[in-house]
């Protein structure tokens, strides 16, 4: 195999202790019921055939769209080494060949054949279906290249270490066939595997998450630097499979957010306040009483009002124009309702309005 070179130099993060710091810690799911720590093969899994990661990395940069093939009776006696989960990468020269081959072609083997390669892509394809029509947030990925690890002797676990964002598409309903298209611009290091082995193992590889490969060699270079680093652990080892597995983590899509774009955040009031512990909030700045929400129907109001609203409702409405609050109340006291009416009063006043919901079934009310 050709020699890879480490990424040399400090990758540690910053190590001062700040708010937005611990905003973002929090924002990371460091628990074992995450599989960007504790990655278990699965029903929602589908393992993709690899002899070494280094040429899944070539094949990926080289073509951004590829068939996912059931893998024949006759490959399957060839490549039999490669079908448990996590066993270590093989280089018999006729398997590398086969699976060289098929990324040249455009096609990713998986490792199961028959209603097995049915069942598993069926449940990859529903899974990540349901949780985009839930969240609409893309969940799935190529997993590519693990480390297994252990602590104070623990049973091993695994986790990966590049994560390729795809998207599934099926095409035929007897016998359907799928494609995957990775998104290129968004493949990066596990950031939570960093995240924690700089809290667990005082391992400092964090400024990988800022990592901006210009070449395919970079990506093998920073999982050598992260081999380096870790070595010596015992019961620590590195292997170079590969998965399709829908994960989901939309507390990522919020890290990233605070961690590239705090500066602008600053600008808000309310997030200044947050990171300082000191408000910046005056009087003035404090929400009214009840207001009559017969005012609403007064000649020239601003209030606009598809759905009636009661004065608590109607004050929130009020507010809403110049003021910043939490609105809460238990289920049928007319949140959405009160929603709909600010909505409808601000982008009468000529005000752009952002609605954002944890799940997409919100949004539809």
């Amino acid at each position: 195999p050709k020699k890879i070179e480490e990424i040399g130099g400090d990758f540690g993060g910053d190590k001062t202790v700040t708010r937005e710091k611990q905003w973002e810690r929090r924002l990371l799911d460091l628990d074992m019921r995450n599989p960007l720590l504790n990655f278990k093969p699965s029903s929602y899994a589908a393992p993709v055939l690899t002899a070494r990661l280094d040429d899944f990395i070539d094949a990926a940069a080289r073509s951004a769209e590829f068939e996912i093939r059931a893998i024949g009776e006759e490959e399957k006696t060839l490549a039999s080494d490669l079908f448990e989960p996590f066993n270590k990468e093989t280089y018999i020269k006729p398997v590398r060949d086969l699976i060289s081959y098929e990324y040249r072609g455009g096609r990713l083997l998986v490792a199961l054949s028959g209603k097995d390669f049915d069942r598993a892509m069926t449940a990859v394809y529903r899974k990540e279906k349901s949780r985009l029509e839930e969240t609409g947030t893309p969940s799935l990925y190529l997993a590519a290249g693990f480390v297994q690890w252990n602590r104070d002797d623990e049973e091993p676990r695994y986790a990966p270490l590049l994560l390729y964002p795809a998207s599934l598409t099926r095409k035929g309903s007897a016998q359907p066939s799928y494609r995957v298209t990775i998104n290129e611009d968004e493949v990066h290091v596990n950031t939570t595997l960093l995240e924690y082995l700089y809290g667990q193992f005082d391992i400092d590889l964090r400024g990988l998450a800022d990592f901006a490969p210009t070449a395919t060699a970079e990506f093998s270079a920073a999982i050598a630097r992260i081999k380096q680093e870790v070595a010596g652990r015992k019961g620590w080892t590195f292997y170079d499979s590969v998965y399709l597995a829908s994960m989901s983590f939309s507390g990522y899509l919020m890290w990233k957010d605070v961690h590239d774009h705090v500066d602008e955040f600053r600008k808000n009031k309310l997030i200044r306040s947050l990171l300082s512990g000191m408000s910046e909030f005056a009087a003035k700045d404090d929400v009214s009483g009840l207001v009559p929400s017969d005012e609403a129907y007064a000649e020239g109001g601003e209030i606009i009002l598809p759905i009636s609203a009661d004065s608590s409702q109607y004050s929130a409405v009020v507010d809403s124009l110049d003021k910043s609050f939490v609105l809460h109340g238990p289920p049928g006291t007319g949140k959405s309702q009160t929603i709909t009416n600010i909505i409808a009063t601000n982008l009468a006043a000529g005000k752009r309005v952002l609605f954002v919901a944890e799940k997409a079934a919100a949004l539809d009310v």
